[in-house]
């Protein structure tokens, strides 16, 4: 079975100075900083090293206009890592897009190689995670780092 491995259409990037031990009020301020319209829920806050430096991150979702925003907050920002925000539709049926609300969005161990197909620019690391997001019955999202690109990929079968 060949997985689609995509890219959100709706990325936004924002320099943020540093991010400290990212409790629930930094990480959403972060995010609504960087998407101010999307009401963000700070009851989804989870943390896990998104970006593989070994650093806990933070991983929050909000919703805006039948969309759904996931945005990853790293440790620390510098020039090549910034928070990211990815935004996918909510019941349209189409890959970029979760089945119905509420989303739900966890950590799980970082598989780079799901269904022994490698996913680009994916690292194995003891401290990496992954991210899942799903809403309602189809597959869900599947968040990894690609360390090619330097930013947020996700995939779903």
């Amino acid at each position: 079975m060949r997985l689609a491995i995509l890219q959100s259409v709706f990325v936004f990037l924002l320099p943020i100075a540093a991010y400290a031990d990212l409790g629930n009020s930094q990480a959403a301020q972060a995010a609504r900083l960087v998407a101010p319209r999307v009401s963000w829920d700070s009851t989804t806050l989870i943390h896990g090293d998104f970006n593989g430096d070994g650093k806990p991150d933070a991983a929050i979702l909000g919703t805006h206009q039948q969309r759904v925003y996931v945005a990853v907050v790293p440790a620390s920002s510098s020039k090549r890592q910034k928070p990211e925000v990815l935004s996918f539709g909510i019941g349209t049926h189409s890959t970029d897009s979760i089945c119905e609300l509420p989303a739900k969005l966890v950590v799980e161990p970082l598989e780079c190689s799901p269904i022994d197909d490698p996913l680009p620019g994916c690292r194995p690391s003891p401290t990496a995670a992954g991210l899942v997001l799903s809403g309602g019955e189809c597959d869900p999202i599947n968040f990894y780092w690609d360390h090619h690109k330097n930013k947020l990929a996700w995939w779903r079968v």
